[in-house]
């Protein structure tokens, strides 16, 4: 923010009661957060210091994660570590019947936990510790102290997930995977001021080393964007209108839409060859409803509760009173979807060709690399390096149709219904290979391919599309448990029926067919209130409604010969 705006702030906040700052801060933690995204108005020198400093972010990155990496190393390494982790491993899997044994569990698992952290802190292996490193660190490479603490931060995430999660181990960052540099405050590091043009009041971006009033570039009829940028010049003219917000917040418990902005990120990308820089805007509160010219509604808000069915390369959906959804993941328009596959196959065959054109000398003579060849050096032609660039160019746009397909499912499902029943999401362990022991076919003599479903959710990414829907929803998004089972379950009787994976269509027991993942959806839309089973009552009497929308759907798409995968049509 400008001087001026600052002091108001700065005062505003300093009028404050100690009571009120504490309640501005409860109000801070049950708000909604959104993005803006805006293209920032650069030149060109300005735009290649953002690229050379989010380049040194890429560096001092994967420094920190070559340090932590080290030490997580020789913690793994000690037996002390390894007998503790077998003791909260022993401590969790016990089998709880009563609350004592409960009360009794809670304290042995405190107990290890304080032996684990204090090995963590043993072998520097702690938050605290990279902090101070990246502090001996960052200055070498000219970053500001809050975006390298960003940074200490991201890689932090990661050895969470080593320590505490399924992760494995922690990844580098390749040349030219820019990482998005993100400010801790909105008034420090990457800045947002209100600054005036022409008489009117207008936000601007600054960064020291990179821009210092820098504008953000909207196109001409892009409504939403203008209303959102309306709201937070509003928020950053009356700054002392949040304690209003956070006191109506109190007597309501509910979150108000205050439209404060948190902090700006910068985003640098190379499209179509041209250098961009973006700024993305974390807002508090919902993004407003996008409207047309006229002032209209684009997308209407639906109620009622919507049943999804997600599979690893389509998604069905059924809501009580409205219409069944049933599409590929991701698929603007199959014939584009299958051109570009091809087009990126051709493109990564032709890149193979050319790399081995240019070092023969990494290859044996059946065309395999050669194995324990150090620093092995690859040499790239000027063609070999047009085709790299044409190859990342057309997965983007891929990547870029396959996020805004994603997107619009999310709008057409919030259109259907405001709360969402689904799965748990399963698709980085259907990605796996089988654990299953090694098999050989009778037929061919051969092993049996242990790959699963790896290709089809890469490029169907259905784990995008549930996150997005989670994020959509918030509170009104509900998961179910295993025990669930709704590819199995058959209303008509109340029985459990296992099926194949290959069997498409569930046939009841009253001899009636309907395609299985419509079906799935139907019973996950009518789950109980604890969402622990099928409400068998609700079932039977939305069923006749599911079976027309059902039919319908399918004499549409073999109409119009579409192509659902996986749907038995």
């Amino acid at each position: 923010m400008s001087r001026t705006k600052k002091s108001r702030a700065a005062q505003a906040k300093a009028e404050l009661s100690d009571a009120d700052k504490k309640l501005i801060k409860e109000h801070h933690k049950h708000t909604a957060r959104h993005t803006l995204k805006l293209e920032l108005e650069l030149t060109e020198d300005e735009t290649r210091h953002a690229f050379h400093m989010a380049n040194n972010a890429r560096i001092l990155s994967n420094d920190l994660t070559g340090w932590i990496s080290k030490r997580l190393k020789d913690l793994f390494r000690t037996k002390a570590y390894r007998a503790h982790l077998a003791m909260y491993k022993e401590v969790m899997e016990r089998k709880i019947e009563t609350e004592e044994e409960q009360e009794q569990q809670d304290q042995d698992r405190e107990a290890v936990s304080q032996l684990l952290a204090e090995d963590q802190k043993k072998w520097r292996v702690t938050f605290d510790d990279l902090r101070r490193y990246t502090q001996s660190r960052y200055q070498n490479l000219k970053l500001n102290a809050q975006i390298a603490l960003t940074v200490a931060e991201d890689v932090w995430s990661g050895v969470e997930k080593v320590l505490y999660s399924d992760g494995k181990h922690l990844h580098f960052k390749k040349r030219g995977d820019l990482p998005i540099l993100r400010g801790k405050q909105v008034d420090r590091a990457i800045m947002l001021k209100l600054t005036e043009k022409d008489g009117k009041p207008r936000l601007t971006v600054s960064m020291k080393g990179v821009c210092e009033n820098a504008g953000l570039l909207i196109r001409k009829n892009d409504i939403f964007a203008r209303r959102e940028l309306y709201r937070i010049r509003s928020f950053m003219q009356h700054p002392e209108n949040e304690i209003f917000y956070a006191r109506k917040w109190e007597e309501t418990q509910i979150a108000q839409d205050t439209y404060r902005p948190c902090y700006v990120s910068i985003k640098c990308e190379q499209i179509r060859g041209k250098l961009r820089v973006f700024a993305i805007i974390t807002i508090e509160g919902k993004p407003v409803n996008k409207i047309r010219k006229d002032g209209s509604a684009r997308r209407s808000k639906g109620k009622g509760v919507v049943g999804m069915d997600l599979g690893t390369q389509s998604a069905a959906a059924y809501s009580a009173g409205k219409d069944v959804l049933f599409i590929n993941l991701g698929e603007r328009n199959q014939n584009y979807y299958q051109k570009k596959e091809k087009h990126i196959a051709s493109l990564q065959r032709k890149l193979d060709r050319q790399r081995r054109a240019g070092t023969p000398e990494h290859y044996n003579e059946d065309g395999t690399i050669k194995r324990g060849v150090p620093k092995r050096k690859w040499k790239k032609s000027k063609r070999m390096r047009q085709t790299e660039n044409h190859l990342k160019e057309e997965q983007r746009k891929l990547a870029l149709t396959r996020e805004y397909v994603h997107k619009q499912t999310v709008n057409t499902l919030l259109s259907m219904g405001d709360v969402l029943v689904t799965e748990p999401s399963n698709a980085r362990k259907l990605a796996k290979r089988s654990s299953r022991p090694a098999e050989i076919n009778e037929k061919t003599g051969r092993y049996k391919r242990k790959k699963r479903f790896g290709r089809s959710i890469n490029r169907r990414a259905p784990g995008t599309l549930f996150a997005l829907a989670k994020a959509a929803y918030g509170s009104n998004f509900h998961t179910v448990p295993g025990k669930f089972r709704a590819s199995q379950y058959d209303h008509t009787d109340g029985s459990y029926k296992k099926k194949k994976l290959s069997q498409r269509t569930a046939v009841l027991s009253d001899g009636k067919t309907i395609p299985r993942d419509l079906y799935s959806a139907f019973l996950l839309a009518n789950a109980s209130n604890d969402f622990s089973c099928a409400d068998r009552s609700l079932c039977i009497a939305n069923y006749e409604h599911l079976k027309k929308a059902s039919d319908a759907f399918v004499q549409y798409a073999k109409t119009n010969h579409m192509h659902i995968l996986n749907s038995g049509i």
